[in-house]
């Protein structure tokens, strides 16, 4: 009896491509965010420098869109919150409009999504109620 093996992930996932935005792509220009994100944010920060962990080469960055092409689609998330060690410099008088991995550097050390206490907010409250259920269970 021949057992079929189940497909490798590898099989059902869709190519992913690491490449720069063009130019002229648009992102959006509207973060939601609560008004306890940017003091959030400014202590990750701070636990940074004083780790010695920021240098001029680090991207940190609020609401900033991190790029990859999936199954040729350009797909942007911006999280609520990144840290990058290290990223290639750009050029003079350039704005750093997104980060694309592996393209411009490294891959993001750590990526925050911060939940919203209200429901409707980025993420419902049902979503993280069902979440400790599961870990009490």
């Amino acid at each position: 009896m021949t057992i079929p093996l189940a497909p490798r992930i590898s099989d059902t996932l869709p190519p992913i491509t690491w490449e720069k935005l063009p130019a002229d792509f648009v992102l959006p220009d509207e973060p939601v965010e609560s008004t306890r994100q940017p003091l959030l944010a400014a202590a990750w920060r701070e636990s940074l420098e004083l780790a010695s962990l920021i240098v001029e080469a680090s991207l940190i960055a609020a609401n900033f869109g991190i790029c990859a092409t999936v199954g040729g689609k350009t797909v942007v998330k911006a999280p609520d919150w990144v840290y990058v060690p290290a990223v290639a410099p750009i050029g003079e008088g350039e704005i750093r409009r997104s980060y694309t991995t592996h393209a411009e550097g490294e891959v993001p050390a750590i990526v925050m999504e911060f939940i919203s206490e209200t429901e409707g907010g980025e993420y419902s409250i049902d979503l993280l109620h069902k979440s400790r259920q599961n870990r009490i269970k």
